[in-house]
């Protein structure tokens, strides 16, 4: 079994591989605002206090997905980082929430299992550019 550490070293050289940068942080950033906005899709809005304002909500991740989508796939830079250590504060709470949606999806180890999408996706190489599927 490998450790968490070994698992994302995996993840961040396949994404390498794919010819991209992952040591980029600010397009990291927005590659994660577009793969919430894609998350998001998988789910509907029932609660009550949330139907006024959900169908909105929903809306205006759909439209940042799109947005960031297209700044991920271009050339123009993505910004710097103001303060690192805000930032990964704010990462290990996003890994929390990860965490618990995997756990509540019934999936055992999400780093795992991102391993091996990650894996699977050099296949595939960059978006637009050889892909298969």
């Amino acid at each position: 079994m490998q450790s968490s550490e070994e698992l994302q070293y995996a993840i961040v050289s396949a994404v390498y591989a794919r010819g991209y940068d992952a040591g980029d942080a600010p397009r990291q950033l927005v590659k994660m605002l577009e793969e919430i906005a894609e998350l998001s899709e998988a789910f509907d809005v029932e609660a009550p206090r949330l139907e006024k304002q959900a169908g909105c909500l929903y809306c205006n991740v759909g439209a940042m997905g799109e947005e960031a989508r297209e700044l991920f796939d271009s050339k123009e830079d993505c910004g710097f980082v103001r303060d690192a250590n805000a930032a990964i504060h704010e990462l290990k709470d996003m890994m929390v929430t990860v965490c618990c949606l995997a756990h509540a999806l019934g999936v055992d180890d999400i780093l795992a299992e991102a391993a091996t999408k990650a894996a699977q996706d050099l296949k595939r190489g960059r978006r637009g550019e050889n892909e298969h599927s």
